[in-house]
């Protein structure tokens, strides 16, 4: 009985011993990609070297949409986006337009649109994305401001200022939201919810 006790006393401690390194190696793996700014979210849409990210993956309810509301005024969210990004522009030049989709780079490839003979400062581009046949691109800039769309690998990322003229006039980098087509409510029929 002697020699059994001193094989099963070494086997248990040997097992809680285990047991114990388990589980805080899975608590501390738990610790880390549970703590807020751990996990780095690339932004849906970036236009390479024209973008400050002010916040991505913002939820309507979030205090981060409070606190950017009382910085820079109402925000103009369509109420049927779950999640979106919150960012800023300098307007590009390139008719080849670098950017990345969430933290992919892709070149734009991208047509001036004339619709008029004047020159007002806002202009308008379709095209692609490189590599892309069946990819739709349509922006327009005017200063600082983007507006645009791009259809592309089975979902549509959309990009919209988010700011009222007034306070948008204001801020030397008005904001922008950009959200997808897999981040929308699709509103029931008639529009209804």
């Amino acid at each position: 009985m002697k020699l059994k006790k001193n094989i099963l006393i070494p086997c248990i401690a040997a097992g809680v011993l285990t047991g114990l390194v388990v589980s805080l190696i899975i608590a501390g793996s738990y610790g880390q990609a549970g703590e807020a700014g751990d996990v780095i979210v690339p932004a849906l849409f970036e236009i390479s070297g024209h973008t400050e990210i002010s916040e991505a993956e913002i939820a309507l309810d979030s205090e981060v949409l409070k606190t950017l509301e009382a910085e820079y005024g109402p925000l103009n969210i369509p109420r049927t986006v779950r999640r979106f990004d919150i960012v800023q522009f300098y307007t590009p030049e390139d008719e080849d337009l670098g950017v990345l989709i969430r933290g992919k780079e892709y070149t734009l490839l991208l047509e001036k649109m004339n619709f008029e003979s004047i020159d007002d400062g806002i202009n308008s581009y379709s095209g692609r994305v490189g590599g892309f046949e069946d990819s739709v691109v349509l922006l327009t800039f005017s200063g600082n401001i983007v507006t645009g769309s791009i259809e592309f690998a089975g979902e549509t990322i959309f990009i919209s200022p988010v700011q009222n003229r007034e306070n948008a006039e204001k801020t030397v980098m008005p904001l922008h939201i950009v959200y997808t087509s897999k981040n929308m409510d699709q509103p029931g029929l008639f529009g209804g919810f």
